[in-house]
């Protein structure tokens, strides 16, 4: 994940690549930007903002180590809530291995988010819990069944409360 590189190579001092690696990051956030609805879009484009603002403040190096945690972890949330989307838009299409990839891709954005969240809270234990569903939905046969594309959907709203907790967090 390119955020994360990037926060590595922020902790060795490497801005150069820190900064390379958050270029990198908001490309793909672009190439997904395609395959979701309005809300997501504009969603995707406020974390994009919120990148490119660090991104200007590693190459000046003078970014506080917690306010970009914080945005990298609002960008996870976000990123997860599009993959999310994307895997209930497939669920309802019948392609569960397209759906399962987007949701593959979900889950390793709320372990990323994880990762970076390091109070015991109740962000912590919702994010866990997300974790614990997706796990479930893994190891159905089919994520078309409208029962599973409900679940698909409360998932959605949970990384929406989860990301609206990360926004409204101040450290």
């Amino acid at each position: 994940d390119f955020l994360m590189e990037a926060k590595d190579y922020e902790e060795m001092a490497r801005h150069d690549r820190s900064a390379y690696s958050l270029e990198q990051a908001i490309q793909a956030i672009w190439k997904l930007e395609k395959d979701v609805d309005d809300e997501s879009f504009d969603r995707l484009e406020h974390t994009i903002h919120k990148l490119e603002e660090v991104h200007k403040h590693i190459l000046r190096d003078s970014i506080p180590s917690s306010e970009m945690l914080k945005a990298f972890e609002y960008a996870l949330g976000n990123l997860a809530h599009a993959e999310l989307e994307v895997a209930e838009k497939y669920s309802k299409s019948n392609q569960t291995s397209k759906a399962k990839t987007a949701l593959k891709y979900a889950q390793v954005h709320v372990k990323n988010a994880l990762l970076l969240h390091h109070s015991e809270d109740s962000t912590r234990q919702s994010g866990l819990h997300l974790l614990h569903e997706m796990d479930s939905l893994f190891g159905l046969e089919s994520l078309s069944d409208p029962e599973n594309t409900a679940s698909l959907d409360q998932l959605i709203k949970e990384v929406d409360a989860l990301v609206s907790k990360i926004d409204d967090s101040k450290e």
